[in-house]
């Protein structure tokens, strides 16, 4: 006598879980199946492949479209590229996009509110957005760098000024000359710390009442001045540019060349006029073209 087996009998439909028959999956029940995909966020059907008279000829079978996540290929490998721990929350992330448009924060520095950034139509990444806590680098720095601390500045100037550190070339105005400025005056015959006064517009503008140049031809009206490495900070060579606008106002051009380079250009050069050519055909000079009727040269960087 067989045994009877206490297993449902094998029907084309299994029943669902309230025992309730249902329709049989092909050609029925998957015109209306519909998922979303976790990664893109667009529903997708299952497949069904038809003739050349567009007649259905089969469809994808139940099992595989229950295992089914993604609505392709494309979506099923960024899903893989994913952390592990992050694919749980793919249905979340994959939604960034529309919720990149209406994410906001608040600067912890400035308190200005600021939004995601988009590339090319593509925000930035859900990841960096959760990390950033300030609205530019700027906001950043005064926050997280120490030198922008009260107090920070001058302590570490206190411990330079202990171990003694200094340039190794330390000049400027109120100093001794440096090696540099007075080769370059002794081959040029020209004049040191050569003060040029400055008009009273300017002055309301922001100027300095006076302003010396390392080194001057006052016929020529031409200025000369040598710089340290501090002069490669963005905030100096924006105050040189300034002050050289004000002097070629007054009719003076200024050339900027480092102490390294007027250093070369002494030993190069014995004559006066042959160090003149040398420093007007030189990159490491601005303001190249001399005064003509009250007027100069201020762009850096243009040569002859």
């Amino acid at each position: 006598m067989e045994k009877v087996s206490n297993a449902p009998p094998t029907t084309r439909s299994s029943p669902n879980p309230d025992g309730v028959r249902q329709a049989p999956w092909q050609w029925e029940r998957v015109y209306s199946a519909v998922k979303t995909c976790p990664v893109c966020g667009k529903d997708f059907h299952p497949n069904i492949w038809f003739d050349q008279n567009g007649k259905p000829v089969r469809c994808q079978m139940e099992t595989d479209w229950k295992l089914r996540k993604y609505c392709s290929r494309e979506c099923q490998s960024m899903a893989r590229r994913q952390p592990r721990e992050n694919r749980d929350q793919a249905n979340q992330s994959m939604n960034w996009k529309q919720r990149a448009r209406t994410a906001v924060k608040t600067c912890l520095c400035c308190g200005k509110e600021f939004r995601p950034r988009f590339y090319h139509l593509r925000p930035m990444s859900e990841s960096a957005w959760n990390l950033q806590r300030f609205c530019s680098i700027s906001c950043s720095k005064k926050v997280e760098n120490p030198m922008f601390l009260p107090g920070v500045v001058e302590k570490m100037s206190e411990t330079l000024k202990a171990i003694g550190q200094q340039p190794l070339i330390h000049g400027g105005n109120g100093r001794t000359l440096s090696f540099p400025q007075e080769q370059l005056a002794q081959i040029l015959n020209a004049e040191t710390e050569y003060p040029i006064s400055t008009t009273a517009q300017q002055r309301h503008a922001g100027a300095s009442h006076c302003y010396k140049l390392d080194v001057a031809i006052p016929f020529l009206r031409l200025g000369i001045q040598l710089d340290g490495g501090s002069h490669f900070a963005k905030k100096i060579r924006k105050t040189d540019k300034r002050i050289r606008e004000w002097l070629a106002e007054l009719g003076w051009s200024v050339l900027h060349i480092s102490n390294s380079k007027a250093l070369e250009l002494c030993t190069i050069c014995k004559s006066r006029d042959t160090l003149l050519s040398m420093l007007t055909e030189s990159w490491f000079t601005t303001a190249i073209e001399l005064p003509r009727k009250g007027t100069a040269c201020t762009e850096p960087f243009c040569p002859i």
